[in-house]
């Protein structure tokens, strides 16, 4: 069965940011895929960067096929409206999420782009998805985080409420993409397959 990991990434990034977590996933049988969403800057609202998602996943997966989604950063939310809004539950087995501010950030504020906007603590968007959040359990949601995070501010709005969430000592938001230790704890949760189920892609 071939697995596929499609990982997504945050505002002012772009695929390129994966290059490394890449390389060890295609070292144990994963097959990758790490698009650009347009534009990175914020100005988009999350629905119209998962729906970007929602027609990758459509395009590149075949039917019985094993697939699992990771966001770092703003790509966590953009993750979560696709599983939530969009019916990506119904064909994703697993979800990881790296420094996402699933409860906002304050740094938000200093953005004017809808995308933006929709990220600052207690927006609309992320009020919508913490009220039907629990469809997602079956996916064992994996949040990873760091406390010593600047860009999510206050760092702990990284934690996720129905996730197993693992904070690593990392001394800053984009070095979490490069953490040995995060790595293999992405690695380890995307192995983790002990139902033995497929899941439709």
């Amino acid at each position: 069965m071939q697995r596929t990991v499609m990982l997504l990434h945050g505002i002012f990034d772009s695929g390129r940011v994966f290059a490394t977590l890449q390389q060890l996933l295609h070292e144990h049988g994963f097959r990758t895929l790490a698009p650009d969403l347009v534009p990175n800057d914020g100005s988009a609202s999350i629905a119209t960067l998962a729906e970007q998602v929602r027609q990758m996943v459509e395009q590149a997966c075949k039917e019985v096929e094993w697939l699992g989604l990771i966001g770092f950063s703003m790509g966590g939310i953009v993750a979560r409206y696709y599983l939530q809004n969009l019916g990506g539950y119904r064909r994703v087995k697993r979800v990881v999420t790296i420094s996402s501010p699933h409860r906002g950030s304050a740094l938000a504020y200093l953005a004017s782009g809808k995308g933006a906007q929709e990220l600052r603590p207690n927006s609309p968007l992320l009020q919508q998805l913490s009220e039907n959040e629990q469809q997602l359990l079956p996916l064992k949601p994996l949040s990873l985080w760091t406390p010593l995070d600047l860009m999510i501010v206050p760092a702990k709005n990284s934690i996720w409420k129905i996730a197993q969430n693992i904070a690593f000592n990392v001394v800053a938001h984009r070095l979490m993409l490069s953490s040995k230790a995060v790595q293999q704890t992405i690695l380890k949760s995307l192995l983790d397959d002990e139902d033995g189920k497929q899941a439709l892609c």
